[in-house]
């Protein structure tokens, strides 16, 4: 071949890729339409696709590992490749859906022979940044704040952590790493029959939708039943499980209970005063004004009268310098002062 042909065969590939790159519809990763690239890869079919993945995941992993010993596998290999955001996220019962950061989350406390030395967090700060370079424990830090016992919590993005603990420097200074031990995830399951004890409860749960589970590993604990009401045949309750038993049962869209398909989310409790708007105490414990939940006017949400009236919060009157106060103080959708405490209480919780 001449070196006119070459050239002449580059032209023509080169104006085949142009004419095919224009043809080729521009991926937008959002998920919007880009109607001007006459994009069709939309929010519904990128659903679509989603949904479809997982079922073939499903399929895939009831032909590769059928039997019970095998449930360990089948929940490695799910974990794996199936398209799940619930793993990643909390869904708040009658609240927010919350991304999971995931940390890992350590405390950084004077010895028991150097309490003395260490009066405030404040110093053990400053002897841990002496001490300590960050860069000998790919130590990435995300936030520092303080804690009991003039100690620090730091959250960090990445960390060697058995290499700080066992540190030279760090013994040196005085001070020591202890890990602070995770909740575990609870769950809220509406429509549950009323009538049922708590061992009825639980044994229904795992007869129905987690059978094929290693029962001697399993946790699965019903923490509270709400009183039931006169007028209602269901009631709702409170189970305790591990972050593994959390997962499988979130691949469903109920919980199988007796003759119920019970629907349930996230258990996330924030303690807060209806009384004041404050945390950490109940209304009949409360010393402070009263603050409507509602209007933010002084007195207690059940007293307001102007429920139909646009809502105020007080809570963001008083803390945030920005506009957006009209929402309720109770609302953690919408509410960033709520929202920032379900967060801090997601952080102590292990959702794997």
């Amino acid at each position: 071949m001449s070196k006119q042909d070459r050239e002449d065969n580059e032209r023509g590939a080169c104006a085949n890729k142009r004419e095919l790159t224009k043809r080729l519809p521009v991926l937008n990763l959002s998920g919007a339409l880009d109607k001007s690239a006459n994009n069709i890869m939309n929010v519904s079919r990128i659903n679509a696709l989603r949904n479809s993945i997982n079922s073939h995941n499903d399929t895939v992993a009831k032909i590769l590992l059928p039997s019970k010993e095998t449930a360990e596998k089948k929940l490695q290999i799910e974990s794996a490749f199936r398209v799940r955001p619930e793993r990643s996220r909390v869904r708040v019962a009658r609240g927010p859906d919350l991304e999971i950061q995931k940390t890992t989350d350590f405390l950084i406390l004077p010895c028991d022979n150097n309490r003395e030395k260490y009066g405030t967090s404040r110093d053990t700060k400053e002897a841990l940044v002496r001490a300590v370079r960050p860069s000998d424990f790919d130590l990435r830090v995300k936030r520092i704040t303080l804690a009991r016992n003039n100690g620090l919590r730091i959250e960090a993005h990445s960390v060697d952590l058995t290499k700080m603990k066992d540190s030279s420097e760090l013994v040196k200074a005085g001070l020591k790493i202890e890990q602070e031990i995770k909740l575990n995830p609870r769950l809220i399951i509406n429509g549950v029959p009323q009538g049922l004890f708590a061992g009825e409860v639980e044994s229904e749960i795992v007869a129905l939708n987690l059978k094929e589970q290693d029962k001697s590993k399993m946790h699965l604990q019903v923490v509270y039943i709400f009183p039931p009401k006169s007028n209602r045949t269901t009631t709702n309750c409170i189970v305790e499980v591990t972050p593994d038993i959390r997962s499988l049962l979130l691949r469903e869209e109920h919980v199988y209970i007796n003759y119920s398909a019970c629907s349930f989310s996230d258990h996330v409790r924030v303690l807060q005063c209806f009384k004041c708007l404050a945390f950490g105490h109940y209304a009949k414990d409360c010393k402070s004004t009263a603050l409507c939940g509602h209007c933010a006017g002084n007195h207690e949400l059940k007293d307001c009268v102007k429920r139909i009236e646009m809502a105020a919060c007080g809570n963001c009157k008083k803390w945030s310098s920005s506009e957006g106060h009209s929402h309720s103080a109770l609302d953690g959708n919408r509410c960033p002062i709520l929202r920032r405490r379900l967060m801090d209480k997601i952080k102590h919780v292990n959702y794997g």
